[in-house]
């Protein structure tokens, strides 16, 4: 947590706000936060609502006009948010945004040729070279960092907190952005490092039954994504604009640990072409 919130103190210029909601830990995160004064808003909630609800909280606290939510074992780079909010800014329809990382599952994963954290940000620095031809649309973004318009939560609404501790209700997010006819995008011109997985890794023999519960879930509620997003985008009522709110449905979630969220304003610019992905990735269990 530390680490994270000083990464975004020392690679961040934008005038923006720090909101971290700690799920009921018990390792000093709260007198962390406390003793960080203005530097950041805090909730400590008295139970741990998972990922999704910690979310959630810090969507409600939220004050500008664009949103990040950002895991706490990342750490953010040179120019990261710069790069991210051309991409998100070059076009209306572009609906969430991503990095590229060393450690996640899915398109996001880049080979990175350090292996001490402390190259890590000599490595970023030449990679988070601002680039166009770098923007790529995808299937899919994971959750350990998305940008997006504040209007756009306001349209999809709220992270799923049917989902357990995590894994999976970003995805179940991103079809409910894709649904509205938004797009994704993975900006291959931002690198952020992550550590990867940490809360889920404290759960032990069972990640993967909490991993295995979701992907259940998930399966449930959408059956197939893909064909409800083309029967839902082919409707004459979607041709040529963006659709009304698709809302998602929440129940009480399970613990997940302290979670971040950056509120940001938004700016202006200029439409940029994007390379489109013709993959559709499987979903793994690693975030």
């Amino acid at each position: 947590m530390q680490q994270c919130i000083e990464s975004i103190s020392a690679c961040t210029r934008l005038p923006h706000e720090i909101i971290v909601v700690d799920n009921g830990s018990a390792d000093g995160t709260a007198a962390y936060l406390q003793s960080l004064g203005g530097r950041v808003r805090s909730r400590v909630l008295d139970s741990n609502r998972g990922f999704a609800g910690a979310i959630n909280v810090g969507m409600l606290m939220a004050k500008g006009t664009t949103i990040v939510l950002l895991n706490n074992d990342t750490l953010v780079t040179d120019n990261w948010l710069d790069n991210m909010l051309a991409c998100l800014s070059s076009d209306e329809k572009i609906g969430m945004v991503g990095p590229v990382t060393n450690y996640i599952s899915g398109e996001q994963q880049i080979a990175v040729p350090y292996s001490a954290v402390k190259d890590m940000p000599g490595f970023a620095r030449s990679y988070n070279l601002h680039d166009p031809a770098r923007w790529r649309r995808t299937d899919r973004l994971v959750g350990f960092c998305l940008l997006f318009r504040r209007e756009l939560f306001e349209g999809v609404g709220y992270f799923d907190e049917g989902f357990l501790t995590g894994n999976f209700e970003d995805d179940d997010f991103g079809v409910r952005v894709r649904l509205l006819g938004k797009s994704l995008v993975i900006a291959e011109d931002t690198f952020i490092h992550h550590y990867g997985s940490i809360s889920m890794k404290a759960l032990g023999e069972q990640f993967m039954v909490v991993n295995n519960r979701n992907e259940s879930y998930f399966s449930d509620k959408w059956h197939s994504p893909e064909e409800w997003i083309f029967k839902v985008l082919q409707h004459p009522l979607a041709q040529g604009r963006t659709l009304p709110g698709v809302r998602g449905f929440t129940r009480n979630g399970l613990p997940y640990k302290a979670s971040g969220l950056m509120s940001i304003g938004s700016r202006a610019g200029s439409a940029e072409g994007l390379k489109e992905s013709s993959v559709s990735p499987s979903r793994g269990c690693r975030r």
